[in-house]
């Protein structure tokens, strides 16, 4: 089982960000391991919330780290809850894409969080055979991790006003395997993709 270091330094929001690139590197040398098949992660998105980085698109929830956490977007890795609303942190990183080498005898990306989501639900088997879904040490190391915005996000609007969120622009999308994800073209037009230093 692979242990992740989750804690987030939050000093400030360039603390904030080298934590997640941290993260995000021992999270693409890992795979997940539902029963006895292996899935290497291609594609994650980071979610955070706290008093120094009020990223109003962060789920609330009252998890400790490291636990699997599904909600109606897909599945996520928790951080630590702490504290309230007022004073605390909360978050979770959301497994956005996987690769997986039995998917009809071939490797296949499979792109999306609720795709991914119900291709980890769907490997767990039959309902009487208890089944895992654990994070694995992984033999394959990336390349290179690219960042980009996540994907999908829109300004709150509230009774009166939209939210003016600066974190819609931050690259808190990190990604391996540039080129093979299962995208069409028109996925990547107008986004800044920036290689994540080593």
């Amino acid at each position: 089982m692979t242990k992740l270091n989750l804690k987030i330094d939050r000093t400030d929001e360039a603390s904030i960000k080298i934590s997640f690139d941290r993260i995000a590197k021992d999270i693409f040398r890992s795979a997940i391991k539902v029963n006895e098949h292996k899935l290497r992660i291609t594609e994650i998105e980071f979610y955070f919330w706290s008093d120094e980085h009020q990223d109003y698109t962060t789920h609330e929830h009252n998890r400790n780290a490291g636990e699997w956490r599904m909600h109606n977007q897909g599945v996520d890795i928790t951080f630590q809850a702490e504290g309230d609303e007022k004073s605390g942190q909360v978050g979770g990183i959301l497994i956005r894409g996987i690769l997986d080498d039995k998917l009809d005898g071939k490797s296949r990306y499979i792109n999306g969080p609720l795709k991914v989501w119900f291709r980890l639900f769907e490997l767990l088997g039959k309902a009487e055979i208890q089944g895992t879904i654990q994070l694995v040490p992984n033999s394959f190391i990336a390349p290179a991790i690219y960042t980009t915005t996540r994907h999908g996000l829109k300004p709150a609007v509230t009774k009166n006003y939209i939210i003016d969120d600066k974190f819609l622009s931050k690259p808190y999308r990190y990604f391996t395997d540039k080129g093979k994800l299962s995208y069409p073209e028109s996925h990547w037009i107008g986004l800044e993709i920036n290689e994540l230093a080593e």
